[in-house]
């Protein structure tokens, strides 16, 4: 949501570094046309949808770290996103 996306990104921001946010995966799949980042920080989604875009971001930027953050800190939720490329 675009609340949770300002707390996260703005600190960034005022420490200097080049930040861009997205809510929207084909935003966010544009931006990568054009930008090539050295970190992504997603939302994790129990769903197919944060695995397939993280797919699509490993197949344009295979060196990029990608970290998920998630209010869920099971176990499950761990190895679900630690099993679909995240660092």
């Amino acid at each position: 949501d675009p609340d949770s996306l300002a707390i996260l990104i703005e600190p960034l921001r005022w420490e200097g570094y080049e930040v861009h946010g997205y809510t929207e995966e084909k935003e966010a799949l544009e931006a990568l046309q054009f930008w090539k980042p050295q970190i992504i920080i997603l939302d994790w989604l129990p769903s197919a949808t944060s695995t397939s875009f993280l797919q699509k971001v490993r197949q344009t930027l295979p060196h990029c770290a990608c970290l998920f953050v998630s209010g869920n800190s099971s176990t499950e939720a761990i190895i679900e996103a630690l099993d679909s490329g995240a660092d």
